[in-house]
């Protein structure tokens, strides 16, 4: 069941074991506490930590749809209201948010010890820089395509472009 809920709807669910026992008694807990509350403590605290926010559209209403993606991480979905969360460890991680129709977009973030809060404000696909084309040049042989790529697909595209093209 965790890993079910951790796909699909973005909870992370825990069993915690702290024992041999399956069903410890009652007189057992208060030794169990004693032993395991730093532990546990520490682990709650882990709730607070991480990244949070909104993806919006230009108008300010939630980007329906929305992923947010984490480097070296599930990617998770946006709910309908735009909220997102994520525990994240602390360093440095980047955020790459995209939604259907709208541009995508990357945050670069750093986790210390609390909760940081990042929204993001995705403008329409097209409105940013105008009339977007795909621009060929050259005849024969050798020809150049100027495209526009979204951020999470840059190594996979480049990578492609690698194989196809020869070095001189």
């Amino acid at each position: 069941m965790q890993d079910w809920q951790y796909i699909n709807t973005n909870l992370l669910e825990i069993t915690v074991e702290m024992g041999c026992y399956k069903f410890p008694t009652n007189d057992m807990m208060p030794k169990m506490w004693e032993e395991h509350k730093y532990a546990l403590l520490s682990f709650l605290e882990m709730a607070n930590t991480g990244v949070y926010g909104l993806v919006l559209d230009p108008n300010g209403k939630p980007a329906l749809n929305a992923t947010v993606a984490v480097e070296q991480g599930k990617l998770i979905t946006a709910t309908d209201l735009g909220e997102f969360w994520r525990m994240l460890s602390p360093g440095k991680h980047r955020l790459v948010v995209e939604a259907p129709g709208f541009e995508s977009d990357m945050f670069e973030v750093t986790i210390g010890h609390e909760a940081v809060r990042h929204d993001f404000k995705l403008n329409v696909c097209g409105t940013r820089y105008g009339n977007e084309t795909v621009y060929l040049r050259g005849n024969g042989n050798i020809r150049i395509a100027v495209i526009g790529i979204s951020p999470r697909l840059f190594l996979i595209e480049w990578s492609f472009v690698m194989t196809i093209i020869k070095p001189f």
